[in-house]
């Protein structure tokens, strides 16, 4: 464990045990997400009430639960930086997080065999079997992208282009809806901007958006006459991908 993780982790079991001691031993667990992030924050806050809620009711086996609070930024190198901590501190019993694809992922592979991990929100199915040390309480993207392929075909669309942000959450969203219908067209990009048309062509791509292949995809776009239908949420490429 580097020295400032571990001062971080040491710091933050102080200030919960102090907050909430009682003279008895207490359980330590962690709950890791991207502060800076709306979902985030709501990881955490999650955590921390079902942590209030079990010592209200007298513990886990009339001991006191302790939460400690750590921040990945949402990226996966940071992610896997705080597990390796995690792992590290003989103190922590299991982690809550993390909350996005990306971080999970990278997460993931460090707890393996080591530690035991929920996450409340990541979805990509690239976690599908990555540990039986790893779990979530949120269905796959394997399926929710074959949703989002039947809802359209429902409403009569035979032809589909997926914008989609590549990494982890982008990518299971994409490949699960082109599984479901064959032949989609499916544009990868690391960043993009959507602005919705007032006009019923669907929505026209304003900034960068260009294909695995090198073509630009408002061109490929007005070509084709397709309605694009984004499958996960427009981002800035420094920022950490959605769940």
């Amino acid at each position: 464990m580097n020295p400032f993780g571990k001062r971080l982790i040491v710091c933050a079991l102080v200030a919960s045990v102090s907050a909430c001691d009682d003279g008895g031993e207490s359980f330590a667990i962690a709950t890791v997400s991207p502060w800076n992030e709306a979902y985030g924050l709501m990881s955490r806050q999650g955590a921390e009430l079902a942590v209030e809620q079990i010592n209200r009711r007298g513990g886990i086996r009339s001991r006191r639960l302790t939460l400690v609070g750590l921040d990945d930024e949402g990226t996966g190198a940071k992610a896997a930086a705080v597990a390796q901590d995690l792992v590290s501190a003989d103190s922590i019993l299991a982690v809550v997080g993390h909350a996005n694809s990306s971080a999970t992922v990278a997460a993931a592979r460090v707890y393996d065999g080591r530690l035991p991990m929920v996450s409340p929100s990541a979805s990509s199915p690239e976690l599908t079997g990555i540990s039986p040390w790893v779990f979530r309480v949120i269905p796959s993207d394997s399926a929710n992208g074959q949703d989002l392929a039947r809802f359209a075909a429902s409403l009569g669309h035979t032809k589909a282009a997926i914008l989609y942000e590549n990494n982890s959450y982008g990518r299971g969203l994409a490949d699960a809806h082109q599984t479901t219908v064959p032949g989609v067209l499916l544009i990868g990009v690391a960043s993009v901007d959507l602005e919705l048309d007032p006009e019923p062509t669907g929505i026209e791509v304003r900034s960068v958006a260009v294909g695995t292949d090198g073509t630009d995809a408002r061109r490929r776009h007005d070509r084709q006459g397709m309605h694009v239908l984004p499958v996960a949420v427009p981002r800035h490429a420094d920022e950490p991908d959605g769940p």
